[in-house]
């Protein structure tokens, strides 16, 4: 009978859900299941549970968990209504933004949509200066609350904002507890609290998409750990991979969620590196293509995450790895635009349907990468070693439909497909590597998640990289960084008279 004390690492993708777990004598166990979208926490026990069948929990295990809840619920803006509370004259800041353009060329720009409503933009007279001393003495918080009682009542959480509140958070902290007094359990965010530097208007945004995910985090974080809890021994343990790169308690993720955003990425960033240094590569340019979307990440001789980021439209003044996005993974979903141009991604099949060849989609599904890859012979014996078998037919009845449309053949428009995406990927790839200033021809490509293995050559070529690599355990890879991630702290610290930094 194994008795051997367990540290489990699982990530949770659009697609699949991995596992990789390593027993005290090194032993290791790789698992894939499919994942749940509608409720992560169902694939993440049923992996245990297929891990138990192996190896019987009878020592403490340590879970380690790279999560895209919080991730899925921003972009999908599915988060909580949100109260934002500031100093008097400043509740405009986060809809004025910076006056830099993403989008430089456009006569129309779009701005983001706000995750706090117009109405609940709320404002407190008084103000402190740099040092963290009131020059305007600050309303009394009961009074406030009263005042404010209907737009309070009609948020679901409250992210608070002052001035220079890195320097003190004492106003910051009374409101907070105003608001209890009125208000028991709803949760508050404070911005000295998520992200004590300056900048208000990038510590305002990170407060408040804190404040939007936390009741959703909260929520799975709950049940994801009394789950755990009850097929565990006692005295097992319970952490998540932070977008820094490194791992936190499941305290911290619950009353800091913000700091998950890219929790699943930042372990497939942690794996590329692990690579890369056992084989004395420390240039890398990681290329993370799962079912729903690519990470792309460039590292140069040491992984260290930024102090600011943003993801989407949505500045963030935390630690986070320096990982560009984009929609193009094997579920991606290929389609004629109304201008008679291919598209591919970003709407992905996921894991529910799943492409055509998975069986599961019914009558008439779109294509996506994956079954073009399929169309191509690039993928004949089916997944995860074969046990996860492949429909051919349905992959080219999905194809041959849109072929139609496009007027080719089948097989040259899932080559169109495939050529189509890696532009995307390239494209992103090509954003990591200019911001970093880095020369492609000295990295060497980091090819690894469900589906990089089929592109990763391709990759390279149109980018230059001299060499790719290609992970044993590719298909798992950020769960094997999340399992191997240490656990670290960053903390804010003085850097003059004008305010504070992370440092790491």
């Amino acid at each position: 009978v194994v008795t051997q004390a367990l540290t489990v690492a699982i990530d949770t993708g659009g697609t699949f859900t991995d596992l990789v777990a390593r027993a005290a004598d090194g032993q290791t166990h790789r698992l894939k299941v499919p994942s749940t979208p509608d409720d992560p926490s169902e694939a993440i026990v049923g992996a245990l549970k297929a891990l138990r069948k192996i190896h019987p929990f009878q020592m403490p295990v340590t879970l380690r968990h790279g999560t895209t809840v919080a991730t899925n619920a921003l972009l999908e803006r599915d988060g909580a209504r949100v109260a934002y509370v500031t100093n008097q004259g400043f509740k405009d800041t986060l809809l004025l933004r910076r006056q830099n353009r993403s989008d430089l060329y456009a006569l129309h720009p779009v701005n983001a949509v706000s995750l706090v409503d117009p109405n609940a933009f709320l404002e407190v007279v008084g103000r402190q200066d740099y040092t963290g001393k009131a020059v305007v003495p600050f309303e009394d918080p009961t009074a406030w609350v009263s005042e404010n009682a209907v737009a309070l009542e009609h948020a679901e959480t409250v992210a608070i904002c002052f001035l220079h509140a890195y320097a003190n958070g004492e106003y910051e902290r009374t409101l907070r507890d105003a608001i209890a007094a009125v208000f028991p359990g709803k949760p508050v965010c404070l911005s000295h609290e998520v992200a004590p530097v300056l900048r208000e208007f990038e510590r305002g945004s990170t407060a408040v998409v804190n404040a939007y995910v936390s009741p959703v985090m909260q929520s799975y974080l709950s049940r994801l750990t009394e789950r755990f809890q009850n097929m565990a021994p006692q005295g097992s343990t319970f952490e998540l991979m932070g977008s820094s790169g490194s791992l936190m308690p499941a305290n911290k993720a619950r009353a800091e969620p913000v700091h998950t955003v890219l929790s699943g990425p930042a372990g497939g960033v942690r794996g590329a590196w692990n690579i890369g240094r056992r084989l004395g590569c420390e240039r890398l340019l990681t290329v993370d293509m799962g079912g729903t979307s690519t990470d792309v990440a460039g590292v140069d001789h040491r992984l260290a995450p930024e102090d600011e980021g943003h993801l989407g439209p949505h500045p963030l003044r935390i630690p986070l790895l320096p990982i560009e996005t984009v929609g193009a993974g094997g579920g991606s979903i290929a389609y004629v635009d109304d201008g008679g141009a291919l598209r591919v991604g970003p709407e992905s099949a996921g894991a529910v349907p799943g492409p055509a060849c998975y069986g599961r989609a019914g009558p008439n599904p779109q294509p996506t990468v994956t079954d073009a890859n399929v169309v191509l012979g690039r993928l004949d014996a089916g997944l995860l070693g074969g046990t996860f078998p492949l429909d051919k037919r349905a992959a080219w009845q999905a194809v041959g439909r849109l072929s139609e449309i496009m007027g080719v053949s089948t097989e040259a428009c899932a080559a169109a497909i495939i050529a189509t995406a890696e532009g995307n990927m390239v494209r992103a790839c090509k954003r990591v590597i200019m911001e970093r200033g880095a020369d492609p021809r000295n990295l060497a490509l980091v090819a690894f998640g469900g589906a990089a293995g089929l592109h990763g050559c391709a990759l390279a070529d149109a980018l230059g990289c001299p060499e790719v690599i290609f992970p044993a355990d590719g298909g798992v890879l950020s769960a094997s960084g999340i399992l191997d991630a240490p656990l670290e702290q960053s903390v804010s610290i003085p850097i003059n008279k004008n305010g504070y930094q992370w440092t790491h």
